[in-house]
């Protein structure tokens, strides 16, 4: 990877400072600023749904009212004696509503030409008013006693919408207690004239003092048109955008919508999750329709919500276009930073230019030829701490050139030292096991059988302490291992068992001296010693296509996981002496550890291991050689 010229680091400094200094206060100018326009406008549309809930809650309180008003309406009489027997001295509407017509028109009114229908189809319109704060208004109860005004709705009519009414779920818990409450959705009707138009109604339960299980119903009839004004006058040109939905999920307006517009209530609920307050969420409808933002509001009275659907692009049109703005704005002022850091890094770095440039023209590796005077006056002219730079590069050269070449011939010798070092610390380890075993022998009175072992004996410490080469092949180490093996066995006799499967064609293949044998004694004084016999020692080797690979493996005790990450941990790449670790007798595993660092730091990268157990006991060493 090529690095950076100084030109280049000071053009990337300036660059990266100027961007940081731009990123924070750009950024939190840009977050304060779109922050004021989104809540700006959030606001406004929320103050529009709120204005337009609270119209319809002051809507519906209205008819509450006049409900009300309507039911504790006094009738006139003249003579408290010839009231019927009453739990209230003072007759009232929602008493006399459920009077026996013939009981209620012997009354001695003010009025005696009046019935019982025309006072009270007069008492509502006198709580109604000349300018019809209702529609109609309507009094029934399940017994057929029923009336309505203004427009006097035959009971015919009023009694097939009562039990149309009655099947529904919301009618059975209105009446079953007094002063219950229900706000109906926009439905149809031609009870007013010739053309048929939509209504809306409030419903609320009065009952008989005298028997408070009669109970009856005043329904308030209000127009829809109401509901239309107030979305239009609200929302203007996004009167379209505009849905209202019933408690239970039914659409209320636009009253012309498709059946299908009904959402489920705890879509609705999600809307809105608090009542009286407006919130804003996503919604997605369809693939074509885009992302829109929803801002709706609960009713906490009426249980209605009103929610108006806005396109963000449209809802936050002000703040893209912002947007926008400080995009270009940052742009050009990135297009002017990037060019006066280009020139103030260039005028700065134009000295040293000149000095890279010059070397790099005389210069080949370390073999630099020094500058002509003409290029010397020009460095120099340029600035005083190049001019000393260079000076002191033509001290220095001649003395590193010098260090570095006794370096390399230090770091050599180093290097050979610690190989013999290596092959040096195997030798009195090796010796030890194997002069007891010859002593065995020579205790059991067997001369022939010592005589054996101690030429044995001879022939591996002659190729053992032959250290003119530090290389040797894998038959040499092969046949060195070989009269390990059967020094061993004469020892153990049948209690050891080897078996050795290496085919000719490996052979003779470059193997340092004593890195075999060192992995045999291993099995003996790690893997035997607390294990009883037959002991195994397998040694096998093969050859693939990428390298060869030879491995010793025993039928021992096994190791332990923090033993064998400790190994792991002790052989790290022997690259140099300097590591400080040719042997650690302390620690045990001496002859493993030395092993597979000196092929380590002969083979570099062309060399791997594995440690590990066996699945059927025992401890396995792998060497993986690859293909040079």
């Amino acid at each position: 990877m090529k690095l950076l010229g100084i030109q280049s680091r000071l053009f990337v400094s300036y660059i990266s400072l100027i961007l940081v200094i731009a990123l924070i206060l750009g950024g939190v100018f840009y977050l304060f600023v779109s922050s004021y326009i989104q809540n700006k406008v959030l606001s406004t549309y929320k103050q529009l749904v709120t204005s337009a809930s609270s119209q319809y809650d002051i809507v519906v309180s209205d008819m509450d009212v006049l409900a009300k008003d309507t039911i504790v309406s006094r009738i006139p009489y003249a003579d408290e004696m010839n009231l019927p027997p009453l739990a209230n001295p003072i007759l009232y509407l929602n008493d006399f509503f459920f009077l026996d017509r013939t009981v209620a028109e012997g009354i001695a009114f003010e009025n005696p030409e009046l019935g019982k229908t025309e006072l009270i189809t007069g008492i509502i319109n006198a709580v109604n008013g000349l300018n019809y704060r209702a529609t109609e208004v309507l009094l029934y109860d399940m017994n057929d006693i029923m009336y309505s005004a203004p427009f006097n709705i035959a009971e015919e009519m009023i009694r097939e919408r009562r039990d149309l009414l009655a099947s529904a779920p919301w009618f059975r818990e209105l009446i079953s207690e007094y002063g219950n409450t229900h706000l109906l959705g926009p439905y149809r009707t031609n009870w007013y004239g010739s053309k048929p138009g939509h209504v809306f109604s409030w419903f609320r339960t009065f009952r008989f003092t005298s028997d408070p299980e009669r109970r009856g119903v005043i329904e308030i009839q209000q127009d829809y048109e109401k509901i239309v004004k107030i979305v239009e006058s609200s929302f203007g040109s996004y009167a379209n955008r505009v849905h209202i939905y019933g408690s239970e999920g039914e659409l209320v307006y636009p009253v012309e919508a498709a059946v299908s517009e009904r959402l489920h209530p705890e879509r609705l609920a999600s809307y809105a999750p608090q009542a009286d307050r407006a919130f804003l969420t996503e919604r997605n409808e369809s693939e074509d329709s885009g992302r829109q933002a929803l801002i709706a509001m609960r009713s906490g009275y009426t249980g209605w919500t009103i929610a108006l659907s806005m396109d963000y692009e449209v809802l936050y049109a002000e703040l893209y276009a912002f947007r926008n703005n400080i995009a270009t704005v940052s742009a050009l002022m990135l297009i002017f930073a990037f060019l006066l850091s280009y020139f103030v890094s260039k005028s700065i770095t134009r000295p040293l230019k000149l000095l890279h440039g010059a070397v790099r023209k005389r210069g080949r590796g370390l073999n630099l030829n020094p500058l002509t005077e003409k290029q010397e006056k020009k460095i120099a002219s340029s600035a005083e701490e190049i001019s000393q730079v260079y000076s002191a590069f033509k001290d220095t050269y001649s003395r590193l050139e010098e260090s570095m070449n006794d370096t390399i011939e230090a770091r050599t010798r180093e290097a050979e030292a610690y190989m013999a070092a290596l092959q040096a610390q195997i030798n009195p380890h090796f010796l030890h096991n194997t002069l007891a075993v010859i002593a065995a022998a020579s205790e059991e009175g067997d001369i022939e059988k010592t005589a054996r072992m101690c030429y044995q004996l001879s022939d591996m410490l002659y190729y053992a302490s032959t250290q003119s080469e530090t290389m040797s092949t894998l038959q040499h180490e092969l046949d060195y291992s070989m009269d390990y093996l059967s020094l061993m066995k004469m020892r153990f006799e049948e209690k050891l068992i080897y078996d050795i499967d290496i085919p000719e064609t490996l052979l003779s293949m470059p193997l340092p001296k004593l890195v075999l044998q060192p992995l045999i004694e291993n099995c003996f004084n790690h893997g035997f010693k607390l294990s009883k016999p037959p002991w195994t020692v397998r040694i096998s080797a093969f050859e693939s296509n990428a390298g060869w690979e030879i491995s010793v493996a025993d039928n021992g005790i096994g190791i332990e996981d923090g033993k064998l990450a400790s190994i792991y941990s002790r052989l790290i790449p022997a690259s140099s002496p300097q590591d400080g670790r040719i042997a650690d007798p302390a620690a045990g595993g001496i002859g493993l550890i030395g092993s597979i660092r000196r092929l380590t730091l002969l083979n570099k990268a062309g060399f791997s291991f594995e440690l590990g157990r066996n699945e059927a006991g025992g401890f396995t060493v792998r060497l993986k050689f690859l293909k040079q």
